[in-house]
């Protein structure tokens, strides 16, 4: 399935392909770099979920030919019933964040996943980020983290609960 996001250009949102794995891994590897929580195993994220069969939905957004955005989808495992999927990693290219685009490719997943039968999504991630797309704190942890960072959204109305245990990609 293919979008058109229409900002200043017409952008493109489509399913990852082989010849899309280095740019992908190009993306998150610059995309991340600024960031204080990232590390060097960042890029290698998509390629473990790939590897383990655990890429549920990987989405990229071009612009005129260049990919300038990335999100991953993967399952995860909560205390709560119902069946959850992962966000993340999501990569925009330096110069491109801060404009929406994040936000409208993780949408664009969201609502696939939500039509293929999955009950919600969780994170872990920035509440002023996830928030307005729908993300809230309450009774999901993650590791030591702080609850404000664990989120959840529902598409079903069950509410995402419990301890979260990412793919074992993300988990390493």
């Amino acid at each position: 399935m293919v979008c058109r996001v229409r900002t200043n250009t017409t952008m493109k949102i489509r399913p990852e392909t082989d010849a899309d794995i280095q740019a992908i891994f190009d993306l998150t590897k610059v995309a991340f770099a600024p960031m204080s929580f990232a590390d060097e195993n960042d890029p290698f994220l998509p390629q473990g979920l790939r590897d383990a069969g655990d890429l549920l939905l990987s989405l990229v957004m071009e612009d005129a030919g260049q990919i300038i955005g990335h999100v991953a989808f993967s399952p995860v495992s909560l205390e709560c019933p119902g069946k959850w999927v992962g966000l993340g990693p999501i990569s925009v290219m330096p110069g491109r964040q801060r404009q929406g685009l994040g936000t409208k490719l993780a949408n664009h997943g969201l609502a696939q996943l939500a039509d293929q039968g999955f009950d919600g999504c969780v994170l872990i991630g920035n509440r002023d980020v996830y928030g307005p797309m729908g993300f809230t704190s309450g009774d999901l942890a993650y590791r030591d983290l702080p609850t404000e960072l664990v989120m959840g959204r529902s598409f079903t109305g069950l509410v995402p609960s419990g301890r979260i245990v990412f793919a074992p990609a993300l988990e390493a």
